[in-house]
């Protein structure tokens, strides 16, 4: 129940990164594995509504091991924001490798995350990008993986929609680092929260001033008129950020005119500080530009272009 309430291109202290590939699938070697830590709710799931994001919120276990989840969008697709919170992640949260499953059909994603802080439940996973997609390079050489890897780099996130179906059949979620220590979320199907997530996600576009009866019939999607990756650089890490090793991920949005310029640019998630947010919307509005959105009579209509700024130190 639900209640109310394409690139990747890092460069030495900067990487910016689109939903589509940020999480990226990567090789799983088979290893041994305990028993999991079975967490069972122990609450409904609630629904937050806000002004650039959509928000399935639920917490699982009890006692010792009572912990914070939810799954966020920022705007129509299959891709979204997780964040898994509470002692029984604090150890997954230290680890250089954490794999996600989306059970009991779906194969283990490596997606990037930070450690992060949830309020009272502490230690928290932060992933951005993800999405359920089945990965498909099980039993694939070496040579096939890069291939695979390759291929996956260029591909646009509605090329392979996961569809109602898979999102039913989704029944849990598992987070381990491969080789002690399981944490699985015995979430029930996903079906009528995912579709929940998604009438949301149609009225936030609509507040955007964007049409979503046009966005779903357009002949042509917006697309960037230069690269993306040269929007930022690394000479845009703010100083006083890189003295403190201060690291980052700002989702952004800018809202796009029928004539391809960006008019506007909005924060939808940050995990701060202020700097970055503002670096990175003086530096999409300086150097940002599209090529405009064509509705289903070939006619340019304002649209929106939306994704995330990582500030990573380097190695």
């Amino acid at each position: 129940m639900v209640q109310r309430m394409g690139i990747y291109r890092k460069f030495s202290a900067l990487a910016l990164t689109t939903a589509a590939t940020m999480a990226a699938v990567a090789p799983v070697w088979a290893a041994a594995y305990k028993e999991p830590l079975r967490l069972t709710p122990n609450s409904k799931w609630i629904l937050n509504y806000a002004d650039d994001s959509c928000r399935l919120l639920r917490g699982f276990g009890n006692g010792d091991n009572s912990s914070a989840f939810y799954i966020e969008r920022y705007g129509p697709g299959d891709s979204f924001a997780m964040m898994a919170a509470g002692e029984p992640f604090k150890k997954l949260s230290r680890r250089d490798l954490v794999l996600v499953r989306f059970g009991p059909e779906e194969g283990n994603q490596e997606p990037n995350f930070f450690e992060g802080d949830f309020g009272e439940f502490g230690a928290a996973l932060i992933f951005s990008g993800l999405s359920i997609e089945r990965p498909e390079w099980t039993g694939l050489s070496e040579s096939e993986r890069k291939a695979y890897f390759k291929a996956m780099a260029g591909r646009d996130d509605d090329t392979d929609p996961v569809g109602e179906a898979r999102e039913k059949a989704i029944t849990w979620l598992s987070f381990s680092d491969g080789k002690k220590q399981t944490v699985r979320l015995e979430l029930g199907s996903m079906g009528k929260p995912f579709s929940a997530l998604r009438t949301c996600t149609d009225k936030l576009v609509t507040s955007w001033g964007v049409d979503p009866l046009k966005l779903a019939s357009q002949s042509r999607e917006l697309e960037p008129a230069t690269s993306p990756g040269e929007w930022l650089d690394s000479s845009d890490y703010p100083t006083s950020m890189l003295r403190r090793g201060q690291q980052g991920l700002v989702q952004f949005r800018l809202s796009v005119g029928e004539d391809g310029k960006p008019t506007g640019c909005h924060i939808q998630q940050s995990t701060r500080p202020q700097e970055f947010d503002d670096i990175v919307c003086k530096r999409l509005m300086q150097r940002a530009a599209f090529i405009p959105a064509l509705d289903a009579d070939g006619k340019p209509f304002p649209s929106y272009y939306r994704s995330a700024v990582r500030f990573q130190m380097p190695d």
